[in-house]
């Protein structure tokens, strides 16, 4: 009997786990095919870090505290370039096994709530089952799965959660080697994304909630927290070792930035969204276009202070007889709070729905648990439970369409944000990713008439205008960005290489040279000036751009290239 009673129990658990697999997969089935989107063009595609899994220093450098995150894309590109559907398979993945760690997370965090006898046994396992299914399905998660330069928040919730159980089966059994695996969870995290800067308020919390007893002194609880303190040191270091060139670029963002009322004011407003988003997930977009605060009293934000205010004194209050209430409340404050000042300092995109990934683990704790509380008979439970995971499935999936194509993608940005000067951008450039060169400048003649003096977006009509063969027209579009902005360097390289294919060499050299005086990290400029010199026979001038040029071309791992250098080179008559 008691042999047919384990069996049982580990068949219902397999069960339990090939259910996240299955509905995992089949919610992102049709986004494994899906094309590279947004800023995956920056990160992976027209990234030369990524194209040698062994140069650890270039993936570091390019990566920095998020090293592990591009050294995975490396593995990617070894073994299939640039075929999509391996990085968006490996994303899916991480995910399920993201589940599968909220599942036991859940498990034993609603175990210690049992001793309160506030939750029935036989209900444990399936509030800890649904709570995990709703962290799988639900549909603000898409973003950070279906878009592929997020696997950061991916990979830094898996650690931070493996963090989290090791933590608690040290806890739990004394063994000092599941501390020891907890803190190095805590260090991989450290080199995935930031987040992992909140996990001593969460353990503190934890404790407060869970562990701690009244005869527990304030030191020994200091003890278990100094390691992860400790930890903190290492992020610190990585971030103040952030180089400009970097994907991140945080440190000199941050650097060049001071604290703002008005960006603070507004994330409060954003984390009122981010609830009705949770609640309510209508209206989900890649780019928010969301209203920067611009006085202290505006209702809007007013009401923001009142709600997160309300739902503060509800922790406070839930603490003696709902502590898991507590914590789930506090979960999503902590582990929204290191976006929250990040964009309040660096000033930048204020509202990221993958930034909701890490706190829909607390959040998923809450229907399951106190619909529990509330129904208590297993049947009816499991019957809205189940209910209610269909309608997040069917949201999911159909959330997933947008991230199937990069014109569908950007399409559906610029219905929601016509405005946006993201949108604009966005769509036009997956229109010359397709070499739809009509739709695109159409796009670009639409953006400026609502910001007509977008370096950005002028930058890209000329390009455009430039492949349609209306040569003339882009000089002139160019000419125009330098007027506006003298400083942005890109319309002088623009227009030297306009220059150069209608051979005029000398035209071409003179912008060449303004440009590599300020962007000497351009192998294709150096490049063409360098033709452009031997095409007027300043061929011992030519030797140092066309040398400058293969080295960038080495670093690259462009191999096409580096011959062509190389065999140009020996073909000039140098003497």
């Amino acid at each position: 009997m008691v042999f047919q009673g384990k069996t049982l129990i580990i068949f219902r658990n397999s069960i339990l786990v090939l259910s996240f697999f299955v509905v995992g997969f089949g919610l992102y089935s049709h986004v494994l095919r899906g094309e590279f989107v947004s800023d995956d063009f920056i990160t992976i595609v027209h990234n030369p870090a990524i194209k040698d899994v062994t140069a650890i220093k270039d993936i570091w450098c390019a990566f920095n505290t998020r090293f592990l995150v591009g050294w995975s894309f490396a593995w990617n590109y070894h073994f299939h370039q640039l075929d999509v559907w391996g990085y968006h398979l490996i994303n899916v993945w991480i995910h399920i096994f993201n589940t599968l760690l909220v599942f036991v997370f859940a498990c034993w965090t609603l175990g210690l709530v049992k001793k309160d006898r506030l939750l029935p046994d036989p209900l444990v396992p399936s509030v800890a089952y649904f709570s995990a299914l709703i962290f799988l399905t639900h549909p603000i998660q898409t973003q950070g799965v279906s878009y592929i330069t997020q696997r950061a928040v991916l990979l830094g919730t898996f650690f931070y959660l493996a963090t989290l159980v090791s933590y608690i089966c040290y806890r739990r059994s004394g063994n000092i080697l599941f501390m020891a695996l907890s803190f190095l969870m805590m260090l991989m995290g450290i080199i995935c994304k930031e987040i992992v800067a909140t996990l001593p308020v969460v353990i503190l919390l934890y404790e407060v909630c869970f562990f701690r007893k009244k005869q527990d002194s304030i030191k020994r609880l200091i003890r278990y927290l100094l390691p992860y303190m400790a930890g903190l040191a290492l992020l610190v270091i990585l971030f103040k070792l952030d180089q400009p060139g970097s994907v991140l670029q945080l440190n000199s963002d941050v650097s060049h930035k001071t604290f703002s009322w008005q960006y603070f004011l507004t994330e409060i407003n954003v984390l009122r969204t981010y609830l009705r988003l949770i609640v309510f997930p209508a209206g989900q977009n890649h780019h928010h276009d969301y209203p920067l605060v611009m006085k202290v009293f505006e209702w809007r934000t007013l009401f923001s202070v009142l709600l997160l205010g309300g739902l503060v004194w509800l922790a406070v209050a839930c603490f003696k007889k709902h502590k898991l209430v507590t914590f789930c409340i506090g979960w999503f404050f902590i582990t929204t709070s290191v976006e929250l000042m990040t964009v309040s300092f660096v000033q930048r995109k204020m509202m990221e729905e993958h930034w909701l990934y890490l706190p829909m683990v607390g959040v998923s704790f809450l229907p399951a648990y106190l619909l529990a509380r509330g129904i208590k008979t297993m049947r009816v439970y499991r019957v809205v439970m189940t209910g209610a995971i269909v309608i997040l499935c069917f949201l999911s999936y159909q959330r997933n369409y947008v991230w199937q194509t990069e014109i569908a993608f950007w399409l559906d940005v610029y219905k929601k944000s016509p405005r946006h000067i993201a949108s604009f951008i966005g769509l036009g450039q997956s229109y010359q990713h397709k070499d739809q060169l009509r739709q695109a400048e159409k796009v670009y003649q639409e953006a400026l008439q609502f910001h007509p003096r977008s370096k950005v977006i002028l930058n890209n009509l000329g390009v455009v205008l430039a492949k349609r063969g209306k040569e003339d027209h882009a000089v002139k579009v160019f000419h125009q960005i330098i007027e506006i902005s003298p400083t942005f360097m890109n319309p002088y390289n623009n227009i030297a290489f306009i220059y150069y294919n209608q051979r005029e060499y000398e035209k071409a050299i003179v912008y060449y040279r303004q440009y590599l005086n300020v962007k000497d990290y351009n192998p294709r400029a150096y490049e063409y000036y360098g033709k452009s010199l031997v095409a007027v026979h300043a061929y011992p001038d030519a030797m140092r751009p066309l040398k400058k040029a293969l080295k960038l071309y080495e670093r690259n791992k462009d191999s096409r290239k580096v011959e062509e250098i190389k065999k140009l080179l020996s073909s000039i008559p140098w003497d």
